[in-house]
């Protein structure tokens, strides 16, 4: 949220301070909200290994692959909105 020109004069004189008044409105002005830092994205997801995937460990194997997979996917797609909203650097 930002302050008019008109609202950030009448703050100083309220304030009767123009260095803390030009802080204040500076501090609206940005949000008075530190962007936060950068997570970096998920790298690839590496199918689970340790089972060969045949006979009765095959539907197992590939349900895990799937849900990881999917898992990645989203919370890449949820960081990359926190960046685009200027949430998170």
């Amino acid at each position: 949220m930002a302050l008019s020109k008109q609202a950030k004069e009448i703050l100083v004189v309220a304030l009767a301070n123009a260095k803390v008044a030009k802080e204040v409105s500076d501090a609206i002005d940005a949000g008075s909200n530190e962007q936060a830092a950068s997570v970096t994205a998920l790298s690839a997801y590496v199918p689970v290994t340790g089972v060969d995937g045949t006979g009765s460990n095959a539907a197992s194997k590939a349900n895990v692959d799937t849900q990881l997979s999917a898992v990645y996917t989203k919370i890449n797609a949820i960081l990359t909105a926190l960046k685009n909203a200027g949430i998170m650097a």
